[in-house]
């Protein structure tokens, strides 16, 4: 990585473990309710908290597994063809304008 981008990322690193980023989501009405309420209901709010925050994770986690096992799929003898193979293709059509004329003379007959 070039020096810039490891500056952005560090900045990036640093704003989100910033303590302001870090209390912004204690709301005042969420931070009453809890407080006014009893060890059951702090105890239901730890576990929605938690219930609430493994889904998302296992996602991601589901989602970079996939990526990582599909990584190699293009580079690989079966994926897609190398800059080399490409260029030795033959890309001419399987058929000629003959055919196409002899085609045409087949339908204009039927009708």
């Amino acid at each position: 990585m070039t020096s810039s981008c490891m500056r952005a990322a560090a900045a990036v690193v640093a704003a989100a473990l910033s303590p302001s980023a870090l209390f912004a989501q204690g709301c005042a009405l969420c931070y009453q309710s809890a407080a006014s309420s009893g060890a059951q209901f702090i105890r239901a709010l730890r576990h929605g908290i938690l219930i609430m925050f493994f889904p998302p994770i296992l996602i991601m986690a589901a989602i970079l597994y996939a990526a990582y096992r599909k990584r190699n799929q293009f580079n690989s003898v079966d994926g897609a063809a190398t800059s080399e193979d490409a260029l030795e293709e033959d890309f001419s059509p399987d058929w000629t304008f003959a055919d196409e004329a002899e085609i045409c003379r087949l339908i204009e007959n039927e009708s």
